[in-house]
């Protein structure tokens, strides 16, 4: 199955990171991701792109039918990307998480989101996903040399996609052909797997992942007993497909004990986004860890070395080592910002636009519309009523040394 599987339709959002973070080969390798996906469209998808940096732009209201000229003018709009400024992801995120036709089965929710990750809140976006997915699926598109694999492949668990990495402009034409080579013709959706009644203790991940070509989805389950059977099914385009295995011929294998406990440390570690208590949910990864011998957030593998590294009287020196930068990333262009609240700024000619906050109230604004806290001091006034200051005390001083004198 794959290119064989009949082509579905689909409603696509792409979202293009066009932050500092992204400057050079980064934002290069994205503008021909994208420009690679949007010429790959077909009449019957329906689509829309939406870029964000420290602000955020749609290039309509919302999602549109894939005509000519609709793809020509996002396609305008791509090629004019460029990368600057700070990085707030989650008004783009929570955008194109929007769904507003969650009842229909005709096309495929798909997100697609080309990012390096540049971003320190991955809490508060996991949470946006859990809360916001619906029949949406989540496909991370990692850009650049040093993108952020953990938010990434942890967003696409749980926007139940996959994660594509990029690390090369010369990769972009092969791993885009083969993403949406897949998108386009997912093999399953809507996979479940059934068990007898009181056989099944835990099952992860869940819920399963829909399948697409290449992208093989794997399950591990806890079970009380090898009796009865498995039954997988699942939505094959517009028939269902389902299949029953005996679990008495299940064979023994390696690895499947501590497969199945990184499986459930990573589920417990998601817990948090579904409102488990945190302390109920390190409990369970420290007594998981413990039983199956992993290395996880609350145990380590700890190597002593007592061989002398500094010979005795040598006295101990430090100082700075310098840093090396990601490969492809311009430090000049890099800006932290504040996640300022968004605010609708127009509605023109189709074309939707949002722009940070203004400031306010002892605060200032840059160029790039950030609220700058407004910290600094009146430098010269205060040096010069310091110095007048010191002129007085030294006069006082020749003063009262001439009077002792007398």
């Amino acid at each position: 199955m794959g290119a064989d599987t009949p082509r579905r339709a689909r409603e696509t959002i792409f979202v293009i990171d066009n932050s500092g973070s992204m400057a050079g080969a980064s934002m290069r390798q994205a503008r021909a991701a994208l420009i690679t996906a949007l010429q790959r469209l077909e009449p019957e998808d329906r689509f829309n792109v939406i870029r964000f940096d420290n602000t955020m732009e749609q290039v309509f209201p919302t999602a549109v039918d894939a005509t000519p000229q609709a793809v020509a003018r996002a396609l305008a709009f791509t090629r004019r990307l460029d990368a600057d400024g700070g990085t707030v992801m989650l008004p783009a995120l929570n955008a194109a998480l929007r769904d507003p036709n969650p009842e229909d089965a005709e096309r495929v929710r798909q997100v697609v989101f080309l990012t390096d990750g540049a971003i320190g809140n991955e809490a508060e976006l996991f949470a946006a996903i859990e809360r916001n997915l619906g029949r949406s699926r989540l496909f991370p598109v990692g850009i650049g040399s040093a993108p952020n694999t953990y938010f990434m492949n942890r967003a696409a668990r749980l926007g139940r996609g996959t994660f594509t990495g990029i690390g090369q402009v010369s990769d972009v034409e092969e791993r885009m052909d083969a993403l949406f080579t897949a998108l386009e013709r997912p093999v399953m959706t809507n996979l479940d797997a059934l068990f007898p009644e009181g056989a099944l203790s835990e099952i992860w991940p869940a819920p399963l992942p829909d399948l697409y070509h290449g992208e093989p989805v794997t399950l591990t389950a806890r079970l009380s007993g090898r009796d009865g059977v498995m039954i997988i099914e699942g939505e094959m385009a517009d028939e269902a497909w389902r299949e029953t295995l005996s679990l008495a011929e299940a064979r023994p294998g390696r690895g499947i004990a501590a497969l199945f406990a990184r499986n459930r440390i990573r589920a417990l570690e998601e817990a948090r986004f579904q409102g488990a208590r945190q302390v109920d949910i390190d409990a369970a990864i420290l007594e998981t860890a413990l039983d199956f011998d992993l290395v996880s957030r609350l145990t380590s593998l700890v190597a002593v070395d007592v061989t002398p590294a500094r010979p005795d009287g040598i006295p101990l020196a430090s100082r700075d080592v310098p840093a090396m930068a990601p490969d492809g990333w311009d430090f000049g262009r890099v800006r932290e910002a504040e996640a300022a609240p968004v605010q609708r700024a127009d509605i023109a000619a189709g074309h939707l636009a949002y722009r940070s906050a203004p400031a306010s109230g002892g605060q200032a604004a840059d160029s790039n519309g950030l609220a700058l806290p407004a910290t600094a001091t009146p430098r010269e006034l205060l040096m010069g009523l310091g110095g007048l200051l010191m002129l007085f005390a030294l006069i006082w001083l020749m003063t009262r040394r001439e009077e002792r004198l007398w």
